[in-house]
């Protein structure tokens, strides 16, 4: 009997020790997986790590791989593998998705959700017509970069054709002199590629609110957000015939 208890008191220790291992990996495992976010601004958030990396791209003592900003923890991780597999001295930027850095940027919120918000940033020069998006997602009382997109600026071919896309309404300006030159534009996918088109409005075009109210399109009132645009695409971009606010 006293060799039975023994031997029982021995299997209960080792079920009691494994139950502990698996506990402390578990938990150290999602301790060190948990994702970083920052309560920043997301603009803030957004731009800090821009030019965090525009610096050290313009650097000519270092890179922003050197810099480990590659490992940043409030990059998504597939982010970061992303940016860790991207080739050393790539055409496009990954980051800043243009291939001279840009000496100034500004940036615009195209979508914001209860847990995700895109920000599109871009060149304020005209010849630099790349732009970066960028995906933050909403982590507890947080926000980290969950993804960056290039988009491929302005879009379209010579000639006219049907343009159906879903997207962000932004304004965009063609002059950063200017500020009378600014226009609503649309961020949209297209064979998994994004891109920009310029939105040209007329007195045909008409706009349903939210409310499935239709009128004509009075740009003057729209706010940046997530539309559905339908019109003619030509080389000055979209002429819109109709756009509904999602």
């Amino acid at each position: 009997m006293k060799d039975k208890k023994i031997i029982v008191g021995s299997i209960f220790g080792v079920v009691v020790i494994a139950l502990l291992v698996v506990t402390l990996f578990f938990f150290a495992n999602k301790t060190q997986t948990k994702q970083a976010v920052s309560t920043d601004n997301p603009t803030d958030i957004v731009l800090d790590f821009y030019g965090d990396w525009s610096n050290a791209v313009q650097s000519t003592s270092t890179n922003p791989y050197q810099e480990g900003l590659a490992k940043t923890p409030i990059l998504s991780k597939t982010l970061r593998d992303r940016l860790l597999a991207t080739p050393e001295n790539p055409e496009i930027d990954p980051v800043l998705c243009q291939n001279i850095p840009p000496t100034k940027v500004s940036s615009r919120t195209i979508i914001e959700e209860a847990d995700t918000i895109q920000i599109l940033v871009m060149s304020k020069e005209p010849i630099q017509t790349g732009q970066a998006v960028f995906m933050l997602s909403r982590l507890d009382d947080g926000w980290y970069i969950d993804d960056i997109l290039c988009a491929q600026g302005e879009s379209g071919t010579p000639g006219e054709f049907s343009f159906a896309h879903e997207g962000g309404l932004f304004k965009s300006v063609s002059d950063q002199s200017l500020p009378d030159q600014e226009y609503w534009s649309i961020l949209y996918i297209q064979d998994a590629k994004m891109y920009t088109a310029r939105l040209l409005f007329t007195a045909d075009s008409m706009c349903t609110n939210l409310a499935g109210t239709e009128a004509v399109c009075n740009p003057d009132q729209f706010t940046e957000t997530k539309v559905q645009v339908r019109g003619e695409m030509s080389e000055n971009g979209v002429t819109v015939q109709q756009l509904s606010f999602n």
